[in-house]
């Protein structure tokens, strides 16, 4: 059995807590891209709006731009936070 046919078969239980409230939506959409993506995608959340977005490499700045904001703030390169088990 693959990962991806593992990961598939415990994602109903997942998804039951989640909805139990015993894990974030946030690790649980975490845990979904990194499985489908083989972990090339990162998703970041912006400091200013809040909003979260996925990027495939590092930034050769250092930093993003939210592309949510009007403005020009950049979101330094580190994965969302927050994203642990409830209890």
């Amino acid at each position: 059995m693959t990962e991806l046919e593992k990961f598939v078969e415990v994602l109903p239980n997942l998804v039951k807590q989640v909805k139990q409230g015993k894990y974030s939506s946030e690790l649980l959409t975490k845990m979904i891209l990194k499985k489908l993506t083989g972990d090339t995608l990162q998703v970041l959340k912006c400091t200013a709006c809040e909003e979260k977005f996925t990027v495939d490499k590092p930034s050769k700045l250092g930093s993003y731009h939210c592309p949510y904001c009007i403005s020009s703030y950049q979101v330094p390169w580190k994965p969302m936070v927050n994203v642990r088990a409830k209890g």
